[in-house]
Order: structure tokens, then sequence, then C-alpha cells
């Protein structure tokens, strides 16, 4: 089993990506190490609740869910400052 490096995890990482990935790092005055992994226990956590059964959610993370359906059903998209707004990372604008 091949071991897992810095390098082969951003090996196939678009260069915008990794960018934006920076950008948000400076801008949150945080490790880009700790806002990628926010990220993904973000996404993590939504593929989980996705994949459970409907009687196992509680109703605030069924209201959740679905609206994360919906928007992206709709490929909404929001600006970073209304995202760090709605994740609670930085003042209201």
């Amino acid at each position: 089993m091949a071991t897992v490096t810095k390098d082969l995890m951003l090996r196939n990482v678009p260069a915008e990506t990794i960018k934006a990935l920076k950008r948000a790092a400076v801008e949150l005055d945080q490790p880009m190490g700790q806002v990628f992994a926010g990220l993904v226990d973000r996404l993590l956590g939504l593929y989980l609740a996705m994949n459970r059964p409907a009687e196992d959610l509680t109703p605030e993370e069924s209201e959740v869910l679905v609206k994360a359906i919906e928007e992206m059903a709709r490929a909404r998209h929001i600006t970073w400052e209304d995202l760090k707004r709605e994740l609670g990372l930085g003042p209201a604008v």
C-alpha cells in the first residue's frame, strides 16, 4: 500500500483550486492544511448525511440536507464572503 504524502494528495488538484485554497488560508489567517481539513470535514459530513437512512436524521439534519440538495440541483454558487458568514468564519458584511 502506498504512503499518502502531500505530493500524492495534491498531484491531481487543479492549479486554480490550489490558488483558491491559498487565498482562503491567507484570508482566514489559518494554515492551508487546516483550511483544507475543514473543507474535507464539511464535505464528508454532507456525504455521510446524504447516505444515512432518512429515519436516522434529526429534523434539523433533514432540513439542512434537503436545502443542500436543492441548492446543488440549482447549481447555486455563493460568494466567498457569504460562505464565511454562513459558516461563522468572519464578520458579516
